[in-house]
């Protein structure tokens, strides 16, 4: 839904250019420029997946762009910080229970309204009874996707957990110490759960962390920004 609004999205290899720390996209006679070394906004998530005219992957210099940016921050003393969750093993529970639920119960809708007996007279709907059914069946289906990724986001993160990003390293438990970042062997970024999965280099349980805003909207970003190692993912 974003792209469909977004000012920088749509545009041909040939409209795209880069100016120093900018992006730029000349379309129409008009001119869209965007800052790309501002942690907090990671413009290139929204850039397309295109070469400019000299051959360069618009995205991957405009990542480059944006990672000199978040070192240069971490350098001067700037830590990115999740918000502290806290084991909640109720609450967790009834999240998994209640989106197991949704989805049990929508699922059966679906399969008694496509198993349900033939008619003894068949009346052909028009366009409008048709159109109907399918926005239902849609809504239905949506309804099972989102309740599906609830109950799988909860269950990855139902051990709780934070994570802080300096130039110390990584802290990922409440008041204990920075780690450096080759405690990491791996991060990942799983969008249908909209979580960054981080696995440790000396087999502890991996961690997820859910997507928040400004820099840590990607995790697995900030962290192979900050490590080369890492960045050698998102290549």
């Amino acid at each position: 839904m974003e792209r469909l609004f977004d000012d920088l999205a749509g545009g041909s290899p040939s409209e795209y250019a880069l100016d120093q720390e900018d992006v730029v996209l000349a379309r129409r006679g008009r001119e869209v420029r965007r800052r790309l070394t501002d942690p907090a906004d990671p413009v290139f998530l929204r850039l397309p997946r295109i070469d400019l005219a000299d051959g360069t992957p618009l995205r991957r210099a405009a990542f480059e762009t944006w990672a000199r940016a978040v070192r240069a921050a971490v350098e001067s003393g700037v830590s990115y910080e999740t918000v502290y969750r806290a084991r909640r093993p109720l609450v967790t529970g009834l999240t998994i229970l209640g989106a197991g639920a949704v989805c049990a119960v929508c699922s059966l809708l679906l399969f008694k309204w496509a198993t349900r007996p033939s008619a003894a007279v068949t009346i052909e709907p028009g366009l409008s009874e048709s159109l109907g059914w399918l926005i239902a069946v849609a809504l239905v289906v949506s309804a099972i996707v989102l309740a599906f990724a609830a109950l799988l986001r909860a269950w990855h993160c139902r051990q709780g957990g934070q994570v802080r990003v300096g130039a110390a390293g990584l802290r990922t438990r409440h008041g204990g110490e920075a780690e450096p970042f080759g405690a990491v062997a791996s991060v990942s970024w799983h969008p249908y759960v909209r979580c960054t999965r981080i696995a440790f280099a000396d087999g502890r349980p991996d961690l997820w962390v859910p997507a928040e805003t400004g820099a840590l909207r990607r995790l697995d970003l900030l962290l192979a920004a900050l490590d080369d190692r890492l960045g050698a993912s998102v290549r």
